[in-house]
């Protein structure tokens, strides 16, 4: 099972994080996502446990504090499943999009001219 971690302190490190779900089960492929150019914590990451140990995890630690800051545990699948489920809602990521009325030339066709003095 995929578990995603939200809301960490930048000061938490993997292996307090290991820690922290090992009381669950066994956590492996522990990560917390960093900035590249510094190497700080961005707040968020992710690890892998066996099923029921966690479903445990997810229950017994979401909105658990740490660093007077309350973390987001959940199952990455069902999470990702919930995404899709809305974005098919709005019409999907491709409703977002900028779609240009430009024809080769620059303008469109129906440019109104003024003639006159203003040329």
């Amino acid at each position: 099972m995929k578990i995603s971690v939200g809301n960490l302190p930048q000061e938490l490190t993997e292996e307090e994080l290991e820690k922290l779900f090992s009381k669950f089960g066994k956590p492996e492929h522990i990560s917390i996502k960093k900035d590249k150019l510094t190497g700080r914590s961005l707040g968020y990451g992710s690890l892998e446990m066996e099923d029921e140990a966690g479903k445990k995890a997810v229950e017994a630690l979401n909105k658990h504090e740490i660093s007077g800051k309350a973390i987001t545990v959940v199952d990455a699948d069902e999470w990702k499943k919930e995404f899709d489920k809305k974005q098919s809602v709005k019409g999907g990521p491709s409703q977002n999009k900028v779609q240009s009325s430009q024809t080769k030339g620059g303008f469109s066709s129906s440019v109104r001219r003024t003639g006159g003095r203003g040329k």
